[in-house]
């Protein structure tokens, strides 16, 4: 049996082993009772070429492992198919560091089919990003902060925890082990008038700061994620954003931490914007 020997390839075996061409394949008996009956003898097999030898060799390790590498493969597909039920719906395949246009002046976002306008739309916000908001005082978060909370949608949704801290949050996420994108917004305890998502990635918890900002021409607060480089009006737009384009995280977000009415919690697949028809 095959599986009784460690396959070995030779160099110069015309030499050493005295075979007919130098492209050799020395077998070692890995069975002791067979190994004894031949006295610890090695098999050796001469090829013609090196591409032969390693035909050969591709064959005999096909053999030997060919139903680990198969039973291997089906586990895969198997815990594939269950990390797969987390999700409900599926997430388009664009590039997942593609950036979609989005439109925010409705109630939810909406992506941009025209390419004429998503054009016009990147244009103006290229324009608008000349301006450099200034982050307020900590006075001026914390009173916009109480008066955004009690008008904000997003204390509505069930991805946001308004008093959930970060150790919390870190456990919660971690039990469900390498699934990319679980993640909730909550309060920052330390800053107040920002928020905190927290997000999984490569079966690691992540907390980063959504930083309260305020524009010149913006009434209220906006918040942003990568130091003002992308600023939304408010945490669903910022949300909606990130569940559809990476930026500046390395994973989209894809399901969200679910507080019920017993005070538990559970996950649910993340709802991305709807899209024009």
């Amino acid at each position: 049996m095959i599986s009784d020997f460690n396959i070995y390839s030779t160099l110069n075996a015309r030499h050493y082993q005295r075979a007919p061409s130098d492209f050799g394949i020395i077998l070692r008996s890995t069975n002791k009772r067979l190994d004894a009956e031949s006295g610890g003898a090695l098999f050796s097999m001469s090829c013609d070429s090196n591409t032969a030898r390693d035909c050969w060799i591709v064959a005999m390790r096909l053999a030997k492992y060919g139903k680990q590498l198969r039973d291997n493969y089906r586990a895969y597909k198997t815990k594939t198919v269950e990390t797969n039920q987390y999700s409900s719906h599926s997430i388009s395949r664009e590039s997942v560091r593609s950036r979609v246009a989005m439109d925010f002046t409705g109630p939810t976002g909406v992506i941009i089919a025209d390419p004429v306008e998503a054009e016009r739309v990147k244009k103006g916000e290229g324009s608008q990003s000349k301006k450099q908001p200034q982050p307020n005082s900590p006075a001026q978060l914390n009173a916009r902060a109480r008066a955004n909370l009690s008008a904000g949608l997003h204390v509505t949704q069930p991805w946001f925890h308004s008093c959930m801290a970060r150790n919390l949050a870190t456990d919660l996420i971690s039990r469900h082990g390498s699934i990319n994108g679980v993640f909730v917004v909550r309060e920052s305890r330390r800053t107040p008038g920002c928020y905190v998502l927290s997000y999984s990635f490569n079966s690691r918890v992540f907390h980063q700061m959504i930083s309260a900002v305020s524009v010149d021409d913006v009434p209220n607060d906006c918040y942003t994620l990568d130091n003002n480089n992308t600023r939304f009006y408010d945490l669903l737009q910022l949300v909606e954003f990130y569940q559809l384009n990476c930026g500046s995280l390395p994973t989209r977000l894809t399901h969200h931490i679910v507080r019920t009415a017993s005070g538990d919690h559970r996950h649910e697949a993340a709802a991305p914007p709807r899209r024009d028809q």
